[in-house]
């Protein structure tokens, strides 16, 4: 809600499965536009570029599929791709494990981020709380990402030490 109408507003988003980040930006529209803005946004946020990035089959990303597994790239993502240096990679389309990471950190971001906030005096309001909220958001993740680490290292290590006993 923005003032005191309800609106629809998209959110660009992007995630690294290894590592469980997640990042989000609001729009307005879904737009071609918007779908370059957010990589921008996200690689200069991040201070680099992944070598490659997976993406759905959605219409910013394939112009047009030729049979079942042919597929036309849009011309604007592939000059992108090509300035930032980095591969495209498209999931199948008749397969819906090779996208559930990006599909969770959707309803993830949106939930966590604006399940309790959802009011703002205006749409540039949302975005200062959206960051915030995402750095903790991260923060989180990666501290149980460690835990992760470290209990795996434990458990490796204990392992180990089990094995040499006699």
């Amino acid at each position: 809600m923005i003032g005191d109408e309800v609106g629809k507003y998209y959110l660009a988003v992007l995630s690294s499965p290894a590592s469980n980040f997640r990042w989000c930006y609001l729009y307005l529209n879904q737009t071609k536009d918007v779908f370059l803005d957010a990589h921008v946004k996200f690689f200069e946020m991040i201070q680099g570029v992944y070598r490659e990035v997976v993406y759905d089959n959605m219409k910013n990303v394939v112009t047009k599929f030729i049979g079942r597994t042919e597929k036309l790239l849009n011309e604007d993502l592939i000059k992108m791709a090509m300035y930032y240096g980095f591969s495209i990679n498209i999931t199948n389309c008749f397969s819906g494990n090779e996208k559930g990471h990006i599909e969770g950190s959707v309803n993830v971001l949106r939930n966590k981020i604006f399940g309790l906030k959802f009011r703002f005096d205006s749409f540039e309001d949302a975005i200062p709380y959206l960051n915030a909220d995402l750095i903790k958001l991260n923060a989180e993740s990666h501290i149980e990402l460690e835990k992760t680490f470290f209990s795996l290292t434990v458990l490796n290590l204990n392992l180990s030490v089990f094995e040499s006993l006699p």
